[in-house]
């Protein structure tokens, strides 16, 4: 009666647990418009469901303006003009990020809309931001400089394995490996959590519980 599958439920269980320990009351949820619609409508209802809010924003071909305005930059910016309209002296300006959350998901099925949209965000001055993409959906080789480049936090398996990062192949050897070491904890009655290549299990009440890594 237990199964792992490479569904999205392992990795939305995992982020909401994170930013539920977190404590974050509100994040920033930026939807690609090529994004996967039922995933965001599975992660808003737990995320609401907790009584938690969110900061919305749809962002299309060009989201530069989109995710400046996202971001309260250009109320900065424009505050700025007028202060230097008015000054006779040099006025030196950095914009200023909205603080009423600190973490921010991106949604999105492309790597590279991803790496653009992340780049965006740090570009428009949001240096402290958490930022989070669930990869379920992708099916490219993830580009590990653009993710330490952009300081994206990616919800999936480890990478630990002989695929490196293509992960449609990752996936299947870490599938096929777990089921092999929870199928061993189950019949030898191996108690406790056990961590896997996918994910990490845990068996509660004739239940496996899968939660994915945060990399």
């Amino acid at each position: 009666n237990y199964s792992i599958s490479l569904s999205q439920k392992s990795q939305i269980y995992t982020l909401q647990n994170y930013l539920l320990n977190e404590k974050a009351e509100r994040i920033g949820f930026i939807e690609d418009e090529n994004s996967n619609a039922e995933q965001i409508k599975t992660f808003k209802n737990e995320w609401f469901s907790a009584n938690k809010e969110a900061v919305t924003i749809e962002v299309q071909s060009n989201p530069s303006n989109r995710i400046e305005n996202f971001l309260d930059v250009s109320d900065s910016k424009a505050r700025f003009n007028n202060i230097d309209q008015a000054s006779f002296s040099d006025v030196n300006f950095v914009p200023r990020t909205r603080k009423d959350f600190s973490k921010v998901v991106i949604f999105t099925k492309d790597l590279s809309r991803l790496y653009e949209i992340a780049s965006l965000v740090r570009f428009n001055y949001g240096l402290n931001y958490e930022i989070f993409s669930l990869t379920s959906n992708f099916n490219q080789k993830v580009d590990q400089n653009e993710i330490s480049l952009h300081d994206i936090k990616l919800v999936d398996h480890t990478y630990e394995n002989r695929f490196a990062s293509d992960l449609p192949k990752s996936r299947s050897f870490c599938l096929g490996f777990d089921a092999l070491l929870v199928s061993y904890a189950i019949v030898n009655n191996i108690e406790g959590e056990i961590r896997g290549l996918l994910g990490i299990y845990k068996i509660l009440d004739n239940k496996l519980i899968s939660k994915s890594y945060i990399n």
